[in-house]
């Protein structure tokens, strides 16, 4: 049996290239956003107490998702509210987005590329985080953590073909979110001007 010193050193080998998705899953998937840092040093600390009972040469990323999913769920069920966002927005960021999505029109922005990100990144987050907590978990393990179907079923104790249905909803439900929102900034400032 490896020493305390020798667990730590190897758990610390598989967790270091993952920080950062464990992080982004994190932050996605949580109802409130201060409860990123709790989540991961609970995920960390129950992973490692745990490890002995890791099996050596298996999947550790999956491994480490299921213990971080079990902590987001237990956490998100102890939250008393939803996440909020903030809807006011400028105009211009409205017509930025109706640009970028709607008429793909790139050339014409007098925004910088980092700005065009920031508010995409904003848009999307915000509708993911509507999204159904199987769903978009789902979808956030395939897209964030890069899992195959098959570790998602692991992880999730999910039948293959209901991840895959599952994911494909999502990705519609996605789209549809976001032209939604698309189309409700056009009424609204048709409104305005009438």
């Amino acid at each position: 049996m490896p020493n305390d010193s020798s667990k730590a050193q190897n758990f610390l080998v598989h967790l270091e290239p993952l920080q950062k998705n464990l992080a982004a899953y994190a932050r996605r998937m949580l109802n409130r956003s201060g409860d990123v840092p709790d989540v991961l040093q609970e995920t960390v600390t129950t992973a490692f107490d745990k490890f002995d009972m890791y099996a050596e040469g298996t999947n550790f990323r999956a491994w480490i998702f299921k213990h971080l999913n079990y902590q987001i769920l237990n956490f998100n069920r102890k939250a008393t509210g939803l996440k909020v966002f903030d809807e006011s927005t400028e105009p211009q960021t409205h017509i930025l987005w109706e640009q970028i999505v709607v008429e793909r029109n790139f050339q014409s922005l007098a925004y910088s590329w980092e700005h065009i990100r920031e508010f995409c990144d904003e848009k999307l987050d915000q509708a993911v985080s509507e999204l159904p907590e199987t769903e978009r978990c789902i979808l956030l393990l395939r897209s964030i953590g890069e899992f195959k179907y098959r570790e998602i079923s692991e992880i999730l104790s999910l039948p293959v073909g209901t991840v895959m249905s599952y994911l494909s909803r999502s990705r519609a439900r996605l789209r549809t979110l976001l032209i939604d929102d698309i189309s409700r900034k056009k009424e609204d400032r048709g409104h305005d001007i009438a």
